[in-house]
């Protein structure tokens, strides 16, 4: 089974010990009865009245919990190898005291670390994808110089390394046999916008329409409410 990667739950000693293998967790980050083999402990029934945690015994479903987040490396990080995607599941993890002696990373898995582990709030595959360099882009950084931040590129999925390519809206264009404002505007692909509109920039914009889906390249909206008389002004948001 050349380039799987295969998981096994606590107490199922007889699998091989280069296998990832996972452990229970309780609700306050401690390791759980059936983990802490060996040792004595004393069981207390202890009602949760706020029901946000139910009692399961046993630690497989911790298993479907890290094939998932392998499957998520993997699907972020397509050019790394199995070794690699753990490699980078086991770095990310939050350290937990009690994990210290029953765990090699000695933490807790966390998916969304491996996801930035630069931690500046930009996916660590996109930063790669547009610079090469995660050092290069944080949350701060205009990097084409278009006026849109990095941030605002990744949001709006357009191009941080052009500074032709950013969210942005076109003039309206009037149709002769179109009683309204035609509103175009550069989107891509998987999001949704808001259109609003004013007809002073000293009063509240209200929106036209709202969860418009992305026709990249570009977007047109009609807005046939208003004549083309009066002068108006649209605002749009990206959801």
């Amino acid at each position: 089974m050349h380039g799987l990667t295969l998981f096994a739950f606590a107490g199922t000693l007889q699998y091989p010990s280069r296998w990832m293998p996972v452990v229970a967790v309780s609700k306050n980050s401690g390791v759980a009865l059936l983990a802490r083999t060996g040792t004595t402990v004393t069981v207390v029934n202890r009602l949760d009245p706020a029901k946000a945690w139910q009692y399961l015994n046993g630690t497989s479903m911790a298993t479907p919990h890290v094939t998932g987040a392998t499957a998520l490396m993997a699907l972020n990080y397509p050019a790394d190898n199995v070794t690699q995607r753990i490699a980078r599941l086991r770095s990310g993890v939050d350290a937990v005291s009690a994990f210290q002696t029953r765990a090699i990373t000695g933490g807790r898995l966390n998916v969304a670390r491996p996801l930035d582990m630069d931690s500046d709030q930009l996916p660590d595959w996109w930063e790669l994808e547009a610079v090469t360099n995660l050092a290069a882009m944080n949350g701060a950084t205009d990097t084409d110089g278009d006026g849109a931040s990095d941030p605002d590129e990744f949001a709006a999925g357009t191009d941080a390394a052009s500074d032709g390519d950013f969210f942005q809206a076109l003039a309206d264009k009037e149709t002769a046999d179109i009683s309204g404002r035609v509103i175009r505007w550069r989107s891509a692909e998987g999001r949704n916008y808001t259109l609003l509109r004013s007809g002073s920039l000293f009063e509240p914009f209200t929106p036209v329409a709202s969860g418009l889906a992305a026709t990249p390249p570009m977007n047109t909206y009609t807005d046939l409410a208003v004549g083309v008389q009066n002068p108006l002004f649209y605002r749009l948001r990206l959801d």
